[in-house]
């Protein structure tokens, strides 16, 4: 068995990298009971956040000039609202999906 030892790089999306982004959001939403995949509205919310720094960034895992994994973190506490009112403002809405954390 070969293993490829070379790195992943952890860079800042870029609007290039939507096409990627986007399958990877499909697999998860088809995964998920409370989101289903809408290629059309994924690529607006990555463009909406890569374009606007103020809406947060998306993270990526990139080896071989291929993506692996991204993250992005539209988290606010539940004190924030102002945040919220920005989220709401931007189409977002609140979700049923609870938070889990285990601090190491």
């Amino acid at each position: 068995m070969l293993v490829d030892m070379e790195p992943f790089k952890i860079i800042e999306a870029e609007l290039s990298h939507i096409p990627d982004l986007c399958k990877l959001l499909a697999l998860l939403f088809s995964q998920e009971e409370e989101f289903c995949p809408d290629r059309s509205k994924q690529e607006a919310g990555l463009c909406m956040i890569i374009e606007n720094p103020d809406a947060g960034f998306v993270l990526a895992s990139l080896k071989h000039e291929s993506i692996l994994g991204m993250v992005n973190n539209l988290l606010t506490d539940g004190t924030n609202t102002v945040a919220h009112h920005f989220y709401q403002k931007n189409g977002f809405s609140y979700s049923n999906m609870q938070i889990f954390r285990k601090l190491l």
